[in-house]
This record gives C-alpha cells, structure tokens and sequence, in this order.
C-alpha cells in the first residue's frame, strides 16, 4: 500500500460555487446539542459514510468538481487503485475505495446543507449527475437531488430563512 496525506485527485479544482465552504471540525459539544432547533447539524458529525464503488478515481473527481470536496489522505493499491480515500465535503468527510472484486459496489443517499441549492445542483449536473429533482422551495427550505454515475444520490438543502 501507498500512503500519501492531503493528496488532490484533481489539480487546480474549481471554487465551491454554492457550496459550504470546508472548515476545521468543530469540537463536539453536548450542551448545545447535536441539532439545536433545526435539523442541520451544529457540530461535526461523528459518522462518515463509506462508498465503496467500481472506478473510485472517477467518483473522486465527481466529488471534487462537483460536490466541492477536498481530497485528504489516500492509500493506494499497488496496482494504483484506491483502496481509501477521504475526502472532505464541508465539516464532514466521506470516504471512497474501489470495490474488491470480491465485493459489490452499491450506491447511497446522501444529504448535505449549502447556503444555495440552485448552485450547488447546477454544479452537481455540470460535473456529470442526472436530475433526480430540481431545486424546489419545501416548509424547511430549498432543496433538489442529482444521481452520480456510481448510483449515488445527493440532496443539496438551502434552509429556510
């Protein structure tokens, strides 16, 4: 294995157009709560999906071009596969390896709070996603989802003002 901290799929990524802006983690605080009075979280989560998918290089550079997420460590195959990957996306971090062909790939769902919907779909489809719904103003909010390539689907959510 191959490991290299805070290594970039992609060189020069675009600004994260609509996107939270990537910040240091914030320590968890049980006295405020994990939610507060909204359903967005206030402190960094604790739980960071996996996605482990065919052509992990490929859903990297979606993430970067089109979720705003920033490549952090990474280990590498021998054969220069991704066997883990972190990427940062806001004050969260996702982490991706290329499926082993002895298990499946699946898709997930995930949710995530940006201070402009509309952008962050746009930037989303731009990158290569397919509409699952356009952004729509909801009782919380503004939201719309894409589908990656990989079967992933991402929900971008502006709240309520």
């Amino acid at each position: 294995m191959i490991a290299t901290p805070h290594t970039s799929i992609l060189a020069g990524s675009p600004a994260a157009n609509g996107l939270p802006t990537v910040s240091q983690p914030q320590p968890f605080a049980l006295e405020r709560g994990f939610f507060a009075d909204t359903m967005e979280p206030v402190t960094t989560p604790k739980l960071a999906p996996y996605l482990l998918v065919r052509d992990a290089r490929g859903l990297a550079k979606f993430l970067e071009e089109g979720i705003g997420a920033k490549a952090g460590f990474q280990e590498l195959t021998d054969d220069g596969k991704i066997n883990h990957l972190e990427l940062l996306v806001a004050d969260s971090l996702v982490m991706i390896a290329d499926a082993p062909s002895s298990r499946p790939s699946f898709p997930a769902m995930l949710h995530l709070y940006v201070p402009d919907a509309d952008a962050a779909y746009r930037r989303a489809i731009e990158a290569g996603a397919e509409s699952v719904r356009e952004p729509s103003d909801a009782s919380d909010g503004r939201r719309g989802g894409v589908r990656d390539r990989w079967g992933n689907e991402w929900w971008f959510t502006r709240r309520a003002k």
